[in-house]
Order: structure tokens, then C-alpha cells, then sequence
């Protein structure tokens, strides 16, 4: 979740949230070798970050995030007690030697420059040649509604452009694509709606938060779990079934 978010939920976590932790397992797990230590950018609440360190007995993951202040960071340490999952407000902060895989999840449209924000990323001692990344992005500027200006997003991007942005940087794409094709429909009724009437203040009350039961949510985080089995199967009959959320899985060269 973004920190835009966190002040604003309350309630159960989104199942888009928790869909997409289903996905990021399943990039990890395809990966060629074991992955023991993760650098994860833009860690937010660090839900997700605390889950993908349960992947295996061994796993350390190493947040940052620049909204993080001793205060922030407390607060997540006492809600996880997850020895694990180490925080820092800086890159320069980080403590660990390497990596064998850097996440950037739904963080780099936040940024204005972000070839400069991922050589950056790229640049630290502790980055080596053959680190794995995982980036995810909101998907077709088209499809920028009011949801993306309350979240600061720069942009959104399509799998050429999300590709030619890591290339650029010196990453070498393994293989790309888009999930959540079933949330499309409902952003382009969101714009539809944006057009048709007067555009009011931006509102982040219940910008974060997801106020069913649990069948319900439960339901629908299944819903998007079997959209990405779909968007899957078709990849690999050569078919890429366009969605709300852009991927790529990369290598440093």
C-alpha cells in the first residue's frame, strides 16, 4: 500500500493488494536460482515486503522508502515483530552487501525521472551484475484517472514503454506483460463518470480503504488470481491480453 493510503485504512486489506502478492510470489518463484536477500524500493506499509520474507526459511528483505521516519518505522516493526524485514529512509542507508533480487512494485510512476531514479537504484555497490528485478506499473496513459493524480503518479505506462524505460537503465528484460484484465472495464466507466461531471477536490478519506466482509474479498482477490492464470495461459500461445498492471522481470547486464 502507498503511504498516500495509510492514513485513510481502517479495514480489511485490499484484495488487489493481496492478488498481486499472489503474482510477485509466482515471478519469484520462476527465477533461476534461490532468493535469499531482496531489496525491495518503495516498500509503502511493508505488507508485502513482510510476506515475500516468509518465501523461505532464509530470506531477508531490506526496505526503503523515502516517506520512512523513526516513528513510521517503529510502527511497523511492533505491527510485523518480523526479524527479517529490515527499513531504511535511504538507499545509502542499506547495510547489505547484495542482492538477488530488487523490487520495484507499483513505485517508479511515482517518480518524475525514471531511467535517472533506477540508475540510481543500479549504481549502489550492493547491486551486481546478474541481480534480478521485478517491476510492476500501472498500466496505459489512457487509462490515467483522478485515482492516479490522488497517488502522485507521474505516469502510466504500456509493456514497450516500461521496457524501453529498464533497458535504457541497463537492465536486460527476461519477460514482460500485463495482469488484472478484468479491472479495466471499471477504470474506463471511472473515466467515463471523470467526464461527465465537474470535477471536485481530491478526496483521500477512502482512497485505501476496502470496507467488505471477507467471503466477498475473498472472492474477488480469486477473481483476480484466476484473471492472471488467464493472462498466463494466453502469454504463452504467443497472445498478450492487455490489464491495469504492467510487468517486467529483469537481469542487471
Amino acid at each position: 500500500m502507498d503511504l498516500v493510503e495509510l492514513s485513510s485504512y481502517k479495514t480489511t486489506r485490499h484484495p488487489w493488494e493481496t492478488a498481486r502478492l499472489h503474482i510477485i510470489k509466482e515471478f519469484i518463484s520462476s527465477l533461476p536460482s534461490n532468493v535469499d536477500q531482496i531489496l525491495d524500493v518503495g516498500s509503502g506499509d511493508a505488507f508485502l515486503a513482510n510476506n515475500l520474507s516468509a518465501i523461505n526459511d532464509s530470506c531477508d528483505v531490506h526496505c526503503v522508502d523515502i516517506e520512512y521516519n523513526e516513528a513510521l518505522m517503529s510502527t511497523i516493526h511492533e505491527q510485523f515483530k518480523n526479524d527479517r524485514l529490515h527499513l531504511y529512509s535511504a538507499l545509502s542507508l542499506v547495510s547489505r552487501k547484495d542482492f538477488d533480487l530488487v523490487t520495484l512494485l507499483d513505485v517508479i510512476e511515482h517518480v518524475p525521472d525514471d531511467r535517472a531514479f533506477l540508475k540510481e537504484i543500479i549504481s549502489q555497490e550492493y547491486v551486481k551484475a546478474g541481480t534480478h528485478f521485478i517491476v510492476t506499473v500501472p498500466a496505459f496513459q489512457s487509462l490515467f484517472a483522478q485515482h492516479d493524480l490522488l497517488l502522485k503518479h507521474y505516469r502510466r505506462y504500456n509493456r514497450k514503454t516500461l521496457q524501453k524505460s529498464l533497458e535504457d537503465s541497463g537492465l536486460s528484460i527476461i519477460s514482460s506483460g500485463y495482469f488484472f484484465s478484468s479491472l479495466i472495464p471499471p477504470r474506463i466507466v471511472q473515466l467515463l463518470t471523470e467526464k461527465l461531471k465537474k470535477k471536485e477536490e481530491a478526496d483521500l478519506k477512502n482512497l485505501g480503504n476496502w470496507n467488505h466482509g471477507k467471503l466477498f474479498t475473498s472472492l474477488v482477490r480469486n477473481v483476480l488470481v484466476a484473471d492472471y492464470a488467464f493472462a498466463k495461459a494466453l502469454k504463452k500461445l504467443g497472445v498478450h491480453l492487455p490489464g491495469l498492471s504492467c510487468y517486467a522481470i529483469c537481469k542487471l547486464k
